[in-house]
């Protein structure tokens, strides 16, 4: 039984390699244009994925993300708040600023609370245009931007 499967074996693994060394050995009736017309696809292919990967480097480098933890403490420390977000975004276009809110499980999201967060952020962000997520327990309550 064993002296079967070393033959069966040989015999597979010989014909397996004598397949391989006819599709590797090449056709030398191909054209030499078809040659260089797939050199030239796969160039333009390789220059198009090199720019695409520029363009994303560059958008990163033009928008940089920062975060602001001492508001983030400070939103955390209130006890409806189980988790709190602060990004600043800086690009060309000016600073963006993303905060999310998440309430905690036993709390409703009111016009108290929101008040509250408010002011702590204008304290922070006077001016500028704040985009502000509420959300519990990974569902989203409310999305809304402090003018």
């Amino acid at each position: 039984m064993m002296k079967k499967r070393k033959v069966l074996l040989t015999g597979v693994l010989t014909l397996g390699m004598a397949v391989a060394a006819a599709c590797s050995s090449g056709d030398s009736g191909e054209d030499q244009s078809d040659q260089e017309s797939n050199q030239e696809s796969t160039s333009e292919e390789e220059s198009s994925q090199n720019d695409s990967s520029e363009q994303a480097e560059n958008q990163e480098a033009s928008a940089e993300l920062s975060s602001n933890s001492d508001l983030k403490s400070q939103l955390e420390s209130e006890e409806s708040v189980q988790e709190a977000t602060v990004q600043e975004v800086d690009s060309e276009d000016g600073q963006q600023i993303n905060i999310d809110i998440t309430i905690a499980s036993n709390q409703e999201l009111t016009e108290d609370l929101k008040s509250t967060y408010s002011d702590m952020i204008r304290q922070v962000y006077p001016d500028q245009s704040v985009s502000l997520i509420y959300a519990k327990g990974g569902e989203l309550l409310e999305q809304t931007t402090l003018e």
